[in-house]
């Protein structure tokens, strides 16, 4: 229910219950749901005193402004929710009320005698009603329209005047007036309106005769009215004018139109211009990059083939004469100090060719060549490697300078886990997030003193704080996490858009997978 204050109850025989509230209206249970019907729907009052049946279809309700008349069709449809509102007879001081507020709250406030009369308890006795002599009034009052004001400028309705109006643009507020015809009961007299071309809906004004609107957009309107008697019978023809709200200047189709001409061509050379000075750029730079890779496969086919040959051989040489028999000690301690040279040698010159071919700028081949060198390192250290890499690395771009420095990084790391750390296992692991990787190299050993961390200067040969600097070049960061019983892990953590940087500006294709 609406509200918990009660005034009367009516049942009716297929079980619906009407309801009189003293501050919401009329409710009405059925099927156990309560729909309450006030003054938003119709209603003179909303302080409901008795509720009383005619046995002929309606429903007769004293309120604090007279006795109210409805047909139960329509409140079941205003109930229902198929009308929005309901049309009904106030009857007041007009009808020979002796007064508009009637009691209730207390005990029963009316009743209905054998006569078929109705009978309403009010501040100054009792009032009878016999609905039987009840005559409606079924013709509805005719619309007029009056004039219309537009600011302080007024047009009277004299010869049909109000149907070809055209208004200045720049009007601020619009008044309609209108009336209707009624000798019986001209104060129960109400109105609809609506504005064609804005409202959908018609507004109710009850008894103003009046409707205002302000500032209307420019365009063609039709301004309509109906009005309704003291029994709910509402006119089926409407009183309405047409009128006209000119545009500005910069309103008119003509204005309009160069305009989007004009703005269309201004976008379409911004366009053409942009593009075009894209495309000189981008090619530019296509064409720098493809001097500069061709330019780096000739310098790493002509290392391989001649600088690469040459070590080889001198390697092999090395090796034949080592194992001579009947050689003297030093000079088989020289060569094996020339073998060893010359396979450091080949392993910087495989490293240096690897770091400037451009077809390993990608973290992929990054991933295995990293891998690979670890395995080969330790191996011959004797530390177990093992290696935790995704199955599916993405083909991500990487610039020379970042693949260059996280290696040299990554080779210092597992160069300290075997010389300082004594594990006898490292671990190698990558995780790979939304646009960044972490690189993850850990081992079983000894762990880094507290004394050696990345912030004292006093002892630079841990090599820490070269870790960092690599790192920063390329826009990540070096994470080591180091503890006696556990050993040390070593983090790279990488932004994959910065890594694909050359340090100065981002190149393009590291936005795209690799072809």
């Amino acid at each position: 229910m609406a509200s918990d204050r009660v005034n009367c109850l009516l049942p009716e025989a297929d079980g619906t219950l009407w309801v009189g509230t003293a501050d919401a209206g009329l409710c009405r249970m059925k099927d156990g749901r309560f729909a309450t019907i006030g003054e938003k729907q119709g209603m003179a009052s909303n302080a409901i005193c008795h509720i009383a049946d005619d046995g002929s279809g309606y429903l007769w309700v004293s309120t604090h402004r007279g006795i109210l008349r409805f047909s139960k069709d329509d409140l079941n449809s205003c109930a229902d929710g198929r009308t929005h509102d309901v049309a009904g007879r106030v009857y007041g001081r007009d009808d020979g009320l002796p007064t508009l507020e009637f009691s209730g709250g207390l005990k029963a406030a009316g009743c209905k005698t054998t006569d078929g009369r109705l009978w309403f308890a009010c501040s100054k006795g009792l009032v009878s009603v016999n609905p039987a002599r009840v005559q409606p009034n079924l013709n509805p009052p005719p619309v007029l329209l009056e004039s219309l004001q537009v600011d302080s400028q007024t047009f009277d309705n004299g010869g049909g005047a109000l149907n070809s109006i055209k208004l200045a643009p720049n009007h601020l507020r619009l008044e309609f007036k209108f009336t209707a015809l009624s000798f019986a009961a001209p104060s129960r007299v109400r109105f609809k309106y609506r504005l064609l071309g804005l409202d959908k809906n018609w507004g109710d004004s009850g008894n103003r005769r009046s409707a205002f609107y302000s500032q209307l957009a420019p365009g063609k309107y039709r301004f309509q009215c109906i009005a309704s008697n003291g029994y709910g019978v509402w006119s089926a023809n409407c009183a309405e004018m047409a009128f006209t709200v000119l545009p500005f200047y910069w309103q008119t189709w003509w204005f309009l139109s160069l305009s989007g001409l004009f703005a269309f061509l201004v976008v379409a050379w911004v366009i053409r211009y942009d593009t075009r000075r894209k495309l000189r750029s981008r090619f530019a730079r296509l064409e720098q990059e493809r001097a500069i890779e061709r330019e780096r496969a000739r310098i790493a086919r002509d290392i391989h083939d001649d600088i690469g040959a040459s070590l080889t051989r001198i390697t092999l040489l090395s090796q034949s004469a080592s194992g001579e028999s009947g050689q003297p000690t030093e000079v088989a301690s020289i060569l094996r100090e020339i073998f060893g040279t010359a396979r450091e040698v080949t392993e910087s010159l495989d490293e240096i060719v690897w770091a400037i071919n451009p077809r390993h700028d990608t973290l992929e081949s990054l991933i295995c060549y990293m891998a690979k060198y670890a395995q080969d390192f330790l191996s011959a250290a004797h530390v177990r490697c093992r290696l935790e890499l995704p199955v599916k690395v993405p083909e991500w771009s990487l610039s020379t300078h970042a693949r260059h420095n996280l290696f040299l990084a990554f080779k210092e790391v597992i160069n300290n886990a075997v010389k300082h750390s004594g594990a006898s296992e490292v671990r190698l692991s990558l995780k790979i997030e939304a646009d960044a990787f972490v690189l993850a190299i850990a081992d079983n050993g000894r762990g880094i003193p507290v004394a050696s961390t990345p912030d004292d200067a006093a002892d630079p040969g841990n090599g820490l704080s070269n870790l960092q600097h690599r790192l920063a070049q390329i826009g990540g960061r070096c994470e080591v996490a180091t503890d006696a019983e556990v050993g040390t892990t070593v983090l790279f953590v990488i932004d994959s858009l910065r890594l694909a940087n050359d340090g100065s500006r981002p190149r393009v294709r590291s936005l795209e997978p690799m072809p």
